[in-house]
């Protein structure tokens, strides 16, 4: 079981990977038909304004290495090389030169393709793990800058844009770093639902194992009497031989699906007694309902019978043993005030010898009968019996003495023959 619970975590840490991938795949998929639309409009002498109005040849060149680019980003994220953060790292900075360089054909700033460069940064600080997303931001924010140096330089278009220069600097750090903050609490959230998912599997599994090793039969049938869940012991105790999950009881055990529709109606019953087909012991099983007056299925509990009643016995018997001390501890007094009585009449001086032989007598019996109660007090208690070697003639011999009067039997004449 806990090789089990070591593949499921290591289920787990593969799909969370997956999981990163993905969201490139999707950024590529956006980066090429965004660059494919851009090659598309200019080659067709379509593109609406202010798309390459400054220098359409270095709008159209940029467009077609952007694509070219986009192409050779999809195959390396379908080869799974280099590694994810290389891949991230390298195209986010692909996307801020090509972004820049459009948007400076297509006339600075005032253009709109600042707007690019917000998504490229939000899309890398989503895809990045550590605080290299506010370098993205500082990379975007520098090109910026430096087209608008190049522009003021060369005197090539209206300049006058540092405000919104600024402003656009600003949301690039403020989209990476709500980015980042926010795609942190996203990987946090997904971890604990992974590690949520692998503690339910685990305990899934203990489940299934605690069921499987109980010795009581367990059945679940749901609310079309369709049987979900057995464990080994029902069906050793049902006599069944395969499996029979998703199979009808009424099926499986015309006798138990009778008692499981009679409880269904009275609920008044706490447990039946009957014998399966296919068993050869007679059950006892008891009925559970799942949900809201048993709409969601039932748990059919069963227990051998045939157990219960040699537990039955068994404290039968440990009352009686109870019940034996304690008549033999009040035997006690008595015994002992006739053995006292016994002796203090075998030391008259008035008996003869006739009535001496039967003060003799009660203190032989007297004393025979302390052994016994002593015999029931130790077996009460529970001590080990001590095993004696017994000569079975002598024995006998004494036996007669004390219970034949005269010598009617003569104990050398006993014999004795032991198999």
């Amino acid at each position: 079981m806990n090789e089990a619970i070591a593949n499921t975590s290591l289920s787990g840490s593969g799909t969370s990977r997956s999981a990163d991938w993905r969201p490139l795949r999707y950024f590529n998929i956006y980066r090429m038909i965004l660059s494919g639309l851009f090659v598309v409009l200019t080659f067709w002498g379509v593109a609406p304004l202010p798309v390459g109005q400054y220098d359409t040849d270095l709008f159209r060149y940029t467009a077609i290495g952007y694509f070219a680019f986009s192409v050779v980003a999809g195959v390396a994220h379908y080869n799974r090389h280099p590694s994810f953060d290389a891949q991230v790292v390298i195209q986010i900075f692909v996307d801020i030169i090509a972004i820049t360089l459009l948007m400076h054909a297509s006339g600075g700033i005032t253009s709109g393709f600042g707007m690019l460069l917000v998504v490229a940064i939000a899309g890398g600080s989503v895809l990045t793990k550590g605080r290299i997303a506010i370098l993205f931001a500082a990379m975007a924010s520098i090109a910026v800058l430096t087209q608008q140096i190049y522009v003021w330089i060369t005197s090539s278009f209206d300049s006058n844009t540092y405000t919104h220069a600024g402003i656009l600097g600003a949301v690039l750090f403020a989209t990476a770093y709500l980015a980042y903050i926010s795609a942190r609490r996203i990987r946090a959230s997904e971890l604990l639902a992974a590690k949520r998912e692998i503690d339910l599997a685990n305990l899934s599994q203990l489940n299934e194992h605690i069921i499987g090793r109980m010795q009581s039969g367990i059945l679940a049938v749901d609310a079309s009497n369709r049987i979900r869940l057995v464990n080994a012991s029902a069906r050793r105790l049902l006599g069944l031989m395969t499996d029979v999950t998703e199979k009808r009881i009424d099926a499986v055990d015309p006798k138990l699906a009778g008692l499981l529709a009679a409880w269904r109606k009275e609920r008044a019953r706490a447990s039946f007694l009957f014998q399966p087909d296919g068993g050869y012991v007679q059950l006892t099983c008891s009925f559970a309902g799942i949900g809201h007056n048993a709409e969601l299925g039932t748990l059919v509990f069963l227990e051998d019978a045939s157990a219960l009643t040699q537990q039955a016995q068994q404290l039968k018997l440990a009352s009686l043993g109870r019940m034996a001390a304690s008549i033999a501890h009040e035997i006690r007094n008595p015994l002992g005030a006739i053995s006292h009585a016994g002796q203090l009449l075998s030391e008259s001086s008035r008996i003869d010898g006739g009535d001496r032989r039967l003060t003799e007598m009660i203190q032989e019996n007297s004393v025979r009968m302390n052994v016994i109660i002593e015999n029931v007090l130790q077996l009460s208690r529970g001590k080990p019996a001590v095993p004696e070697q017994l000569n079975l003639r002598t024995w006998l011999g004494e036996f007669t003495s004390t219970y034949v009067s005269g010598n009617e039997i003569n104990p050398d004449s006993i014999q004795v023959s032991v198999e």
